[in-house]
């Protein structure tokens, strides 16, 4: 359910002025399965990367990393209407092959599993990749879908519900006074669900980040579990970034967490 025409439940209607207040827009992403092997330079979720030819490949923490996403800027018509991001250029997500959660670590004395790779000027020319690294690039026992998917991109706008804490905090939602059935319907009308380029984030568990500092979050991707791709068990995933990082083009600090039921 995503908002649409002011479509506001009668239950939550003392709330109207809040909750409009809170409208964002976000580029929806739906996955497609297809049989044919997608370009490198395309947007899609595995499979074989764009690189650029001159450049060694990727390594994280030594070992040879799989592509989770990759978004071409330039396929999404409508990137314009989001602040601050990129209207051109390619995005990918990484993480190291031989970890066992997508590359989440809870220990902070572990180095970072994943990598956010940025590449603003897409050459013609690319890095051919040898057999061995197509075969760990293309083992998809260690990723959460089982083939190469396509991504479609569509503008949409949504309403803040409860699961994204950061924000909720932002705009001072009064959870004190709510109703259980109010929270419930907020929930379920605003769940900020699916995958998407910015807008609110939605969690199974909670809000893994700290309500105590003073960033500014930027949802740079989210991955929500469809026919196509699943985290664990029935999870979603996201990368997180702050405005100014992303303002800046600076993808090494970006926040990775993934849940599920």
């Amino acid at each position: 359910y995503h908002y649409m025409n002011n479509n506001i439940p009668p239950i939550l209607k003392k709330y109207e002025n809040l909750l409009l207040k809170t409208e964002k827009k976000y580029i929806s992403i739906t996955t497609e399965s297809v049989a044919e092997t997608l370009g490198v330079n395309q947007s899609k979720l595995g499979g074989i990367p764009y690189w650029p030819k001159d450049k060694e490949f990727l390594k994280i923490n030594g070992k040879m990393p799989i592509l989770i996403a990759q978004i071409n800027f330039q396929e999404i018509n409508e990137i314009q209407e989001l602040n601050h991001f990129p209207n051109k250029g390619i995005l990918q997500f990484y993480y190291n092959h031989e970890s066992d959660m997508f590359g989440l670590s809870f220990d902070n004395d572990v180095p970072s599993e994943i990598k956010v790779i940025y590449h603003e000027n897409v050459e013609n020319e690319y890095y051919l990749f040898d057999e061995e690294d197509k075969s760990v690039l293309l083992d998809f026992d260690m990723q959460p879908f089982q083939n190469e998917l396509k991504l479609n991109f569509s503008l949409k706008s949504e309403l803040l519900g409860l699961s994204d804490e950061v924000n909720a905090k932002k705009y001072q939602y009064d959870l004190n006074n709510i109703s259980d059935d109010e929270s419930d319907e907020l929930c379920d009308s605003f769940s900020n669900s699916g995958s998407k380029i910015d807008g609110y984030a939605y969690f199974t568990q909670y809000d893994p980040r700290s309500l105590d500092d003073d960033k500014d979050w930027i949802l740079l991707l989210q991955l929500d579990t469809d026919d196509n791709l699943m985290f664990g068990d029935s999870g979603v995933a996201n990368w997180f970034i702050t405005k100014e990082d992303l303002i800046n083009r600076n993808f090494n600090n970006v926040f990775f967490n993934w849940d599920c039921c």
